[in-house]
């Protein structure tokens, strides 16, 4: 039986990304790995670390992000994580300004932490916009169109997997931003002697870490996922009544 992927551990139970966190693994970005290629290339003790995962009575409940309908998940992500993101981005881009121009010159790591960030916004901002108002509504008219046992017609410009592709992509390209922003601040611990405004950077700086990350961990793992496999299973329906999906 092949071992399963850090992706498909932490979707089985997301409280896992604490303990990969704990250890040093990034989940989002190692996702695609397994526990043992991690623990080789990361130099732990893969027995350990299986030991900490299968324990996880000392940690409170978690969602199961799994289980939640399709609708719901969409309606979770928009308002919690999307809507998140767009009111934090640009309180992180201005405090970013007020910290370089107080503490740049004695700490030259931030001015890069603040190009990377001005970076992910320019990513993130036609992202969400090709999200919601494109990918989001056909996911629920293919929903629809199996609730109401209607034969499925793809969309004029083709099947998901392109679409998918290309935010799977720009997924990823902000994972390893959030990474070298992570290595860069020191894991979000603000040096000694910095202005008030760097620790309220920080910690706004791994809020927003946390919460896109687990943001990416819902749609890549998850959402998208779930949707090719609705698209395949309703072009391949020939009993239902057709419908077309625009």
């Amino acid at each position: 039986m092949p071992h399963p992927s850090i992706n498909e551990i932490v979707t089985e139970d997301y409280r896992t990304a604490l303990i990969l966190d704990a250890y040093g693994i990034d989940f989002c970005y190692s996702g695609k790995k397994t526990l043992e290629e991690v623990s080789e290339e990361q130099h732990l003790d893969r027995h350990i670390l299986e030991q900490a995962l299968s324990n996880l009575n000392d940690l409170p409940p978690h969602w199961d992000y799994a289980a939640w309908d399709t609708k719901f998940l969409l309606e979770f992500i928009v308002h919690t994580h999307h809507n998140y993101i767009r009111e934090t981005l640009p309180k992180l881009l201005l405090l970013s300004e007020i910290v370089i121009e107080k503490d740049s010159d004695n700490h030259p790591e931030m001015r890069p932490v603040s190009i990377l960030l001005k970076e992910l916004d320019q990513c993130v901002k036609q992202h969400l916009v090709s999200e919601e108002y494109a990918l989001f509504p056909y996911l629920l008219e293919m929903e629809l169109a199996r609730n109401n046992k209607q034969y499925f017609i793809a969309a004029e410009n083709g099947r998901l997997e392109k679409p998918i592709h290309a935010i799977v992509k720009d997924h990823y390209r902000t994972v390893r931003n959030l990474k070298k922003i992570r290595e860069l601040s020191q894991y979000f611990q603000p040096p000694h002697g910095a202005c008030r405004e760097c620790v309220i950077w920080y910690q706004l700086l791994r809020e927003f870490d946390a919460d896109m990350r687990l943001h990416i961990h819902l749609e890549n793992n998850i959402l998208f996922p779930r949707a090719l496999a609705l698209e395949a299973e309703l072009s391949g329906r020939t009993d239902f009544t057709p419908v077309w999906i625009s």
